[in-house]
């Protein structure tokens, strides 16, 4: 309630005012009576209100703001993260198949090098495990060449069934996948398929590091130790999954 010269004037809700004179309660109550209509400018019909939105009545055929939903929203996040987890675990192959998960470790200042292979069937059995030492490797890149390689050969001799070889390295997996290669790891590829041409069918598939930890590990311990071994089953210092 605020006084201005006088006079008594009250705010309304919607903005209006109600002024009154200074004279007695019955007349300040008829002015509030006569002065409903400029209360009311304030305020719109079409306006959306709580109790509408909540009841449905000021939904998305009114003029109202419909409450939105954010079920859709969560459900696509959930499908997101959902898929990123699929993507960094280790996936079996199909069955009758056997799998070949390679990877190659270098190290630029020392130029050591080894590589690891580890071979698992659709039952998540390990059917062998492998680490080879490599001396005068030349790069990354070649390690990786070699890792393709030893998978391969080792594939070509334990193996009679169709074959997945696994490499994180994205160079490796698309040279071979093509018909020439004229880089300097060539003969390296060449020889890798000359042994996949000995099994019955093959694939070669790029994976996410994530999903390579064990041929890592190999590989790694290979080129710490300069030792070379391969193993029918699991090796007894390699961990037991991705």
């Amino acid at each position: 309630m605020v006084i201005v010269a006088g006079e008594e004037e009250e705010v309304g809700r919607g903005g209006g005012r109600i002024i009154g004179g200074g004279g007695s309660a019955g007349e300040g109550q008829a002015a509030r009576r006569g002065a409903h209509l400029e209360i009311g400018k304030g305020y719109t019909p079409n306006q959306a209100t709580l109790a509408g939105i909540l009841t449905g009545e000021d939904g998305p055929n009114g003029k109202g703001k419909a409450p939105c939903s954010l079920s859709g929203k969560k459900k696509k996040c959930k499908t997101v993260v959902e898929e990123q987890e699929r993507k960094s675990k280790w996936e079996p192959p199909p069955v009758g198949w056997v799998k070949f998960n390679v990877d190659g470790s270098f190290v630029q200042q020392s130029g050591e090098a080894g590589i690891g292979v580890i071979a698992r069937d659709s039952s998540v059995q390990v059917i062998l495990t492998g680490r080879r030492v490599l001396f005068r490797c030349q790069g990354a890149v070649e390690a990786e060449a070699r890792a393709c390689l030893e998978g391969f050969r080792l594939a070509a001799q334990w193996m009679q069934g169709p074959v997945i070889i696994e490499s994180d390295c994205a160079r490796i997996v698309q040279a071979m996948k093509e018909r020439e290669d004229r880089s300097a790891i060539s003969f390296i590829l060449m020889e890798a398929k000359d042994q996949a041409r000995l099994l019955p069918e093959w694939r070669v598939a790029k994976v996410r590091r994530e999903c390579n930890l064990v041929a890592n590990d190999l590989a790694q311990l290979a080129r710490r130790s300069t030792h070379t071994a391969v193993w029918l089953g699991r090796a007894n210092d390699c961990r037991p999954s991705n």
